[in-house]
């Protein structure tokens, strides 16, 4: 298994990018990204959106699948900088390309599945959550596409049960 974090190219020849880890990745059963971008052409975005942030033309993406790339995350904050248009674009370009992905999807119910692969008869589960994205725009909802973000209060209180937690079983564990 290979993992590799924030993952954008946008060089002429994107296939160079990979070529020091391609053998690594080639050879992974599982090759793991966060896709640090989105994917779709010029043509599915908004006529005002002159947004400088990362984009991925849809000729580009091949040189992620020719690298061995097999399991992405979309939850970040890049998977909707451009709008919804592009991001559903860009959803319907990894399934089309047999991309295992997860943290972003047409609808909440989605955007919250893990990225589940199997390999060797076993399964790995990647669960996808962004921390930092738009609050309004990039959130998916019961009805709308986006991107699974997490809560921060979730977060605090998460670690706050943790905590809890280790504190009552060190009282429970002077007590005997």
């Amino acid at each position: 298994m290979v993992l590799v974090g924030d993952t954008f190219v946008g060089r002429p020849d994107p296939d160079s990018a990979f070529a020091t880890a391609r053998h690594l990745l080639k050879d992974a059963d599982i090759a793991f990204c966060n896709l640090e971008t989105v994917v779709a052409d010029a043509k599915y975005l908004a006529p005002h959106d002159h947004d400088h942030h990362p984009r991925t033309d849809e000729w580009m993406f091949d040189s992620y699948v020719r690298a061995g790339f097999n399991v992405m995350n979309l939850a970040n904050n890049p998977s909707t900088w451009h709008g919804l248009d592009p991001f559903l674009r860009c959803l319907d370009i990894l399934d089309k390309a047999g991309i295992v992905h997860g943290g972003g999807g047409l609808n909440l119910a989605e955007a919250r599945k893990p990225a589940i692969i199997e390999r060797n008869a076993t399964k790995v589960a990647f669960v996808c959550r962004a921390s930092v994205s738009d609050p309004i725009t990039a959130p998916a909802t019961e009805d709308r596409g986006g991107i699974h973000r997490s809560s921060t209060l979730f977060l605090i209180a998460a670690r706050t049960v943790r905590l809890w937690k280790r504190i009552f079983a060190k009282r429970e564990k002077k007590r005997t």
